[in-house]
Parts: C-alpha cells; structure tokens; sequence
C-alpha cells in the first residue's frame, strides 16, 4: 500500500502457485502470465500502463526473470526490485549437495547461518527445482543469462550474512 499511497500506482500482488506443491517453472510461469495480461489490460485496472516489478527472496528471483522476459518480448519496464534474490540454482549438485567449485564465497562464510542456512536453501531447491532439470537455465537462474542490455533501471538489495549474499551482486561475472 506505501506504493500505491506514494505514487498512485495500481498495485498487482500476484498470488502465484507456491513450492513445495508446485515446483518449477509453474510459479515462474505464473507471473508470466500475470504481467503479459497486466501489460495488455491497462484500461481493466485504470493504470498508466508503466509497470513495475519487485519481490523479495524467490520473488526476487521471479522479478529478475521477468525483467528478462519484459525486455525479450517488448513490454517496458519503468524499474525493478529485487531483495536478496535467488539468481544461481547451480550451486547444487543433483543431489542438493553444494558444489565443489561454488564460486560465491557467501555460500561458505554463511553455511550455518541460522535465518537461511545451506541445509534450508538445499531443502528448497530439493523442493522446487524438478530433478535432473538445466539448473543453468536462465528461467531459473538468471545469472546464467547470455544478456544483461536493455534491463529497466533496477535496484538489488542483499544481505551481508545470508548465503544468497555474493548471487544478489550478480556474482562472479
């Protein structure tokens, strides 16, 4: 609601398919939809038709996919906002164990870190990622995408002790 409050916005809180009873990419495809159908029905919700995107964890990672997504098939962006996203799926081993040449050191210093620690982001992934599915590909970890232009202006906030810390700075790019 500050959004709205701040700016007059018309604000769309997608209720999309949650893990562990729907893995991925049915959450992804899920504001996929929802932003193809916001973008083509302004005059339904009495918007300007700018669109925004923000969320905050897996939603971090929804809103990073999306920009992509936004950017491929023409539908501007005004910004985006992603807090301490998920960008790197690849981290795990097909048996959710960490992989040996993890390039975010993040993953190691907050290994037991007790708010998120490696033993619950495995349990995630265990839980949404379906098995033996391309843990590179960009629907699902963005990192990996091939291109970075023509993104909205967009704001990444991460968390200095939170295993997810070194993917929310895109990483080792």
């Amino acid at each position: 609601m500050c959004a709205f409050e701040l700016t007059s916005s018309t604000v769309v809180d997608v209720d999309y398919r949650l893990g562990p009873e729907n893995s991925f990419p049915t959450p992804m495809d899920d504001c996929v939809d929802v932003m193809r159908w916001v973008h083509k029905n302004p005059q339904l919700l009495k918007h300007n038709g700018q669109i925004s995107l923000s969320g905050i964890s897996a939603g971090g990672q929804i809103t990073t996919v999306l920009s992509h997504v936004a950017r491929d098939e023409k539908i501007p962006l005004v910004a985006a906002f992603a807090a301490v996203p998920v960008c790197d799926a690849a981290v795990m081993t097909d048996d959710f164990q960490l992989v040996a040449d993890n390039p975010y050191a993040s993953w190691k210093e907050n290994y037991e870190c007790p708010w998120l620690s490696f033993h619950r982001m495995s349990w995630f992934y265990k839980n949404f990622v379906p098995k033996g599915y391309n843990k590179k590909d960009p629907y699902l970890s963005v990192i990996h995408s091939t291109n970075f232009e023509g993104l909205p202006p967009t704001l990444i906030l991460t968390a200095e002790v939170d295993v997810l810390f070194d993917e929310g700075g895109l990483g080792p790019m």
